[in-house]
Formats: structure tokens, sequence, C-alpha cells
């Protein structure tokens, strides 16, 4: 399918379509461990972007090939592309695709247990999303940030109260699927608390938790 809409966007030179296909390549061939192609991808588009000035396509094209670069075991470029993805959003004026990329490159350097870093992405983006008052990418942060406060040693407590302020917008807005989300982390996060206090025997918060996660997840899968 993409290579059909691919073909058709060059046929009828929809350049920046042709790029937009290619970015949606990189995300699935990278999901599929075919981590070449990928940036090869990513790369077409970042080039087709600049070449029609579309900072939104080249923004996310480069945080496509950081990412990729972290997966790759090349670290300084990975943090070498996000620092210019960043600093490009900020000169131009891109604030709320500013407040998500940061979102998203903390969920990167999360998947390569870079939590330090990790964590200073998610609280940017935190205060950029409260600077804007973008408030749904608001929450995702301060879940991002307890994901990564779950994988920081004796941090894990600091958590939940950033799921419980997480929590309080997504219940106002309906956000079920958010809600769902938020309580798999608190889940994790209560299981290794459980565990570690009173030398295993404490309470079995984490694991009720996540049993009652799992029809929740049916549930939203099925109204999909």
């Amino acid at each position: 399918l993409l290579e059909r809409a691919r073909t058709s966007n060059e046929r009828t030179g929809l350049q920046e379509g042709v790029a937009e296909v290619d970015l949606r390549r990189a995300v699935i061939l990278e999901q599929i461990s075919k981590l070449q192609e990928s940036k090869d991808a990513a790369t077409r588009a970042l080039e087709t972007a600049g070449k029609f000035n579309n900072r939104e396509l080249g923004l996310q094209a480069k945080l496509r090939l950081a990412s990729l670069a972290m997966s790759m075991n090349n670290a300084p470029e990975g943090k070498r592309l996000a620092a210019e993805a960043l600093e490009e959003a900020k000169s131009t004026g891109m604030e709320s695709s500013l407040a998500s990329a940061l979102v998203d490159l903390s969920s990167t350097f999360y998947s390569q247990r870079q939590y330090e870093d990790a964590a200073m992405y998610a609280e940017q983006g935190m205060k950029q999303a409260e600077a804007i008052g973008a408030k749904r990418l608001g929450a995702q942060a301060r879940r991002q940030l307890a994901h990564v406060r779950y994988r920081q040693n004796d941090r894990e407590q600091e958590g939940l109260p950033l799921l419980d302020e997480s929590d309080a917008f997504f219940r106002e807005s309906g956000w079920q699927s958010e809600l769902l989300r938020n309580d798999q982390v608190r889940a994790s996060i209560l299981t290794f608390l459980d565990r570690n206090q009173a030398g295993g025997k404490g309470e079995n918060r984490g694991v009720a938790l996540w049993k009652q996660t799992i029809p929740r997840a049916r549930q939203l899968d099925d109204l999909r």
C-alpha cells in the first residue's frame, strides 16, 4: 500500500506526499528492525522536506533519524540529530511541535536505556507544554517522566504523583485510552514497590491493578 501511494504521488508530482510516505515507511521498517532501509527512507524524507521548506516534515524526519541512530548504537549521532531538531523547532517557532518532539525523544532515549537523557527531555516537554497551554501533551509528558522514574534507582515513588496529575486531565477530558496507559505504568511501579517493600510480603497493589487493566484494554479494542 505504501509503495502504491508513493508511486501515485510521484506520478502526480506531489513530492511532499512522497516524503510523507517515506517517513511512514521509515517508522514501519524501524519497528521490524530493518534499520538501514529505515534510515534510507527517513533520509529521503528529510531531503524532500528541505527542498520544499516543509519544516514540520523535516522535524519529524530528523527525529526519526535520531531514533535510528540510537537503535544502531550510535548515541553521539542520535544526540546530535536530536539537538539539531530541537534547535530548529525553537528557532522557527514550532512551539507545539517542539513539545511533542521532546516527549518523543524521551521515549526514544528510554527505549535505549538512556534514562538520564530520557528524564531531561520529558521534563523539558512538560515545561514546554505548560508554556503553550498544551494540556494533553503536558499530561503525556508527565506519564513519560513517571515511566522513566520507574527505571531510575530509588526514584520509582516519584512517578506516582506524576501519574495522578496526568490522570486529572485525562479523566476530565474522557480519554479512556490515555487513562489505561497511565494505569499500566502505575501498575509497573506498584509491582516493583510491592516486591521491594516488607521483604516482598507487602500488598499486591500492582498485580491487582494489572488484572484490572486487561478487560479495559479488551473493551477499548472492541470499540475501535
